[in-house]
């Protein structure tokens, strides 16, 4: 098993766009960040994450109704109606989502669902 800081700077935002309300993550590539946002998703058996044997960094799979999404190193995940998680590149998300609220530290997110 792989050691981390023990102070993980990674946090989950209440972001916004005009009308929609949603929680987002902006994930890494590393499996730390992975990590979190397996917990944050709870762990659903349609969300997984493996490493790139080509350079080593982590992506996420999430199988959803329309088909598997991929999320890479930069790319933000998107929970909208407390259920339904797709993929949205970096540049696409601060063009369309504003903060709305401070980031949700790690050990919160049981309590947000």
């Amino acid at each position: 098993m792989k050691r981390y800081p023990k102070k993980l700077t990674v946090e989950v935002g209440i972001y916004r766009t005009r009308p929609d309300v949603v929680q987002a993550v902006h994930f890494d590539g590393s499996e730390a960040s992975a990590e979190v946002i397996l917990q944050w998703t709870k762990g659903l058996n349609r969300v997984r994450s493996f490493e790139n044997s080509l350079d080593h960094t982590w992506v996420i799979d999430i199988h959803t109704s329309k088909g598997t999404i991929h999320a890479g190193p930069g790319d933000w995940i998107v929970k909208r109606n407390m259920v339904d998680f797709t993929v949205v590149k970096d540049s696409v998300f601060k063009d369309t989502y504003e903060l709305m609220a401070d980031g949700v530290h790690t050990e919160d997110i049981h309590d947000q669902n």
